[in-house]
């Protein structure tokens, strides 16, 4: 069986255009797409109404709330850790009545 020598210039050639390819696509991302059925999006929206119904937080504590969050987010939140080992203690104690 005789094999016959590739000539330089399609190997280069098709090596040239396999780069120009490469450096397109990474040029040009392929965008991310989400498509929801009718029936997820209505169980989207029966899911939200049921959450906005069952929030029946007092205003004081909505407030409360609010507060340890924006304290948590800026970093000044401090954990009281007698308190939190207490209540860990005090729980444990219960549950093994």
């Amino acid at each position: 069986m005789k094999i016959n020598p590739l000539t330089g210039q399609p190997v280069i050639s098709a090596y040239k255009a396999q780069r120009i390819i490469c450096k397109v696509s990474e040029l040009t991302p392929a965008a991310d797409q989400l498509s929801l059925s009718r029936e997820a999006l209505a169980l989207s929206s029966t899911i939200s109404k049921l959450k906005a119904q069952m929030d029946i937080r007092s205003p004081e504590e909505a407030a409360r709330l609010a507060e340890i969050s924006r304290q948590i987010k800026d970093g000044s939140y401090q954990v009281d850790s007698r308190k939190t080992a207490a209540k860990i203690v005090d729980e444990y104690l219960h549950l093994n009545k």
